[in-house]
């Protein structure tokens, strides 16, 4: 919906408290449910705890071909995913990604994977460079303050298609530099 709509989305969400944690892998201990079964060996987005009671919705079995290290990264994955789904990418569209910690360099991937151009965007020369196989264009903010420029020149001074946010700051200023 471009980027002066995804920051209206985001600064509403800022209020919005929210449980702390990505995802447990572990064994079932007890269900309810017809999915599982006691001893079922799962991944879930409850909170980090050496026990969880989590609703079936939120938990899937792991395949007995994948391992507890592959599958932790299901959550991560999937909150990609959901960004993507709702921004609604077509092959060929200019998306870009700011903030390229583990979720957004899943979500630049995926993208990529779809068919997009991808432009990743952070403030983290480290995380700018893990990005580069990842993105068609990738550009550190903090080295480079003109980035909208850069932007406009990547995409014959169109701009971008969508924006998908994974960045996490404190500084209220992010979207303000954005727009």
């Amino acid at each position: 919906d471009g980027l002066l709509e995804t920051s209206r989305a985001v600064k509403t969400k800022l209020d919005v408290p929210i449980a702390l944690g990505y995802s447990n892998v572990g064994k079932v201990l007890e269900s309810k449910s017809p999915y599982f079964k006691k001893g079922d060996l799962v991944v879930s987005n409850s909170s980090h705890s050496d026990i969880n009671i989590a609703n079936h919705s939120l938990v899937a079995k792991i395949p007995s071909n994948v391992s507890n290290e592959n599958a932790v990264f299901t959550v991560l994955g999937s909150i990609s995913m959901h960004g993507i789904r709702l921004a609604k990418p077509q092959i060929g569209e200019k998306v870009l990604v700011v903030g390229l910690g583990l979720i957004g360099l899943i979500t630049c991937k995926l993208l990529q994977a779809n068919g997009c151009y991808v432009i990743a965007l952070d403030i983290d020369k480290e995380r700018c460079k893990k990005a580069s196989k990842m993105a068609n264009l990738v550009i550190n903010s903090t080295d480079n303050e003109f980035f909208y420029d850069l932007i406009q020149k990547n995409t014959n001074s169109k701009g971008v298609d969508k924006t998908i946010i994974t960045a996490k700051s404190k500084d209220a200023n992010l979207m303000n530099k954005l727009i």
